[in-house]
């Protein structure tokens, strides 16, 4: 019955635990051992624990060998019974036989549980009910779980505790943790790019700004010119006449603030260089007895002025520097360069104190007058004059604000409005109209504007435009075209 029991072949197996009873029942001698087999499969209630015992020795009492080998016939039918019972229940035929040992070592060495294997413990050590003590471990479900824990996570190795397989679906929530995609909000930032692009809309009308260079909000003060034989004082926005027009007067230059004009008197009673209050058309004096005084230019501060003339000189034309209050200058009052004054005319006083003049190089250590153009030399004499910008005796400078200077000059084929750096370099075209004559260029008080004198438009008019050369407009026309040679004339703004 045993080895049938515990047969390799499946076939020769008992297919029931029904039909291995029935063998029992019919092949055992003693009707006891059937009954302690019968409860044995039953399986028997297991005994509180107790107190190891002592193993038998000598004088213990003698039992009768018939019923102790009853017993271990028993034992080892029951135990058989259990191994067949388990191999039924769990894999039927085609299930392998386990070992019957309490642990299974595991691929990493360690023994683990196997939760399916019943242990009996059997001990010869005589006790009073003379029954073998056997312990049952009873597989619980979480066994079979337990293949396919293993597969998936190596974490689960303590399987007794349940919850680790509920923490495993605490792990899917990491993938859960796939809320990271909720970070596709930030195409969410890319309206942000949108709002950008609402804002470079809103740039545009800042070139909406350039035509914004009307006249009548940007410019102001008032513009002093010849024409027509009288010397006007206008509104520098309208071209209204703030007094009465004076006659007989030309080359005007108004002092920085606004409340002198020296011009030059061209016939008549006066004819020489004279003082005028810009408020009123008042003269207030005669600056020089002489009448071939001409295009005189104020001193930043305004205690002098310069000008050019040939009263020392029947030939040729010399810069002056004379003060304010002096009536009658001398000849040390000419600007010089060695032993020699230096010829030139055109002169612009400009804010660093250098003067600014048309010329040519006929000074000491020059060519003899080969090289002309714009020079500049300093108020306190002493030193050589620098070329600023070369081309020949057809341009002059016109004015000066901080370090640039206006000047005008025909080298394109026509009279055009330049500016330049004080002291030389690119120069840009302000006016740029080749089918015109543009000229007399000069500075608004604040420096933002230059207006010019320009036939543009078919009639003589003054105009205005940034020094950048943007916002080009027309002020106003003249009254009148210019007194004598226009080229020959001055225009000046102030405050």
């Amino acid at each position: 019955i045993i080895m049938r029991a515990i047969a390799k072949d499946p076939a020769k197996r008992f297919q029931t635990p029904a039909e291995m009873r029935a063998a029992l029942k019919s092949r055992t001698a003693v009707s006891g051992g059937v009954g302690a087999a019968a409860a044995a499969v039953a399986g028997p209630p297991t005994p509180p624990p107790t107190a190891p015992l002592a193993p038998a020795t000598s004088a213990g009492r003698e039992r009768p060998k018939g019923l102790l080998i009853g017993l271990a016939v028993a034992a080892v039918v029951v135990a058989a019974a259990l191994v067949a019972l388990l191999v039924f229940g769990l894999g039927g035929g085609d299930a392998t036989p386990t070992a019957v040992v309490g642990q299974l070592p595991s691929e990493s060495g360690t023994l683990q549980p196997t939760g399916a294997v019943t242990v009996l413990v059997v001990t010869n050590t005589p006790s009073q009910s003379a029954r073998p003590s056997a312990t049952r471990v009873e597989p619980t479900n979480t066994a079979l779980p337990e293949p396919a824990a293993t597969e998936t996570q190596e974490p689960t190795a303590t399987l007794p505790p349940t919850e680790e397989p509920t923490e495993e679906p605490t792990n899917t929530p990491q993938p859960t943790a796939t809320p990271q995609p909720t970070a596709t909000p930030e195409p969410s930032n890319t309206p942000k790019a949108a709002a950008s692009p609402t804002t470079a809309p809103t740039r545009t009308p800042e070139p909406t700004d350039t035509p914004a260079s009307a006249p009548a909000p940007a410019i102001s003060g008032k513009i002093t010119f010849s024409a027509g034989g009288l010397l006007h004082v206008v509104n520098a926005a309208t071209g209204q006449d703030l007094f009465a027009p004076i006659p007989d007067m030309r080359q005007p230059d108004m002092r920085a603030d606004g409340e002198l004009i020296i011009a030059k008197g061209y016939q008549g009673a006066r004819t020489s260089l004279w003082t005028i209050d810009a408020r009123t058309g008042a003269f207030i004096r005669e600056q020089s007895p002489f009448t071939n005084d001409y295009h005189p230019f104020w001193a930043p501060d305004a205690s002098r002025y310069t000008y050019d003339s040939l009263h020392h000189n029947d030939s040729d034309v010399i810069l002056f520097v004379a003060p304010l209050d002096n009536r009658d200058p001398e000849a040390h009052d000419y600007l010089f360069y060695g032993t020699q004054p230096i010829l030139g005319t055109f002169p612009v006083w400009m804010h660093d104190d250098w003067i600014a003049f048309t010329g040519c190089d006929y000074w000491p250590e020059g060519t003899g007058g080969a090289n002309c153009g714009i020079y500049r030399v300093p108020s306190w004499n002493e030193e050589k004059p620098i070329m600023v910008h070369s081309g020949g005796l057809t341009m002059r400078p016109t004015d000066n604000y901080g370090g640039d200077l206006l000047f005008m000059s025909r080298e394109s084929g026509n009279w055009e409005v330049y500016v330049i750096p004080n002291t030389g370099g690119s120069m840009r075209n302000l006016s740029n109209s080749p089918g015109s004559q543009d000229g007399l260029a000069t500075f608004s008080p604040d420096g933002k504007w230059v207006a010019f004198l320009s036939n543009r438009s078919g009639a003589w008019a003054v105009w205005a435009v940034k020094p950048d050369g943007t916002g080009l407009s027309k002020l106003f026309d003249l009254p009148a075209p210019p007194t004598i040679e226009w080229t020959d004339e001055q225009m000046s703004w102030g405050p």
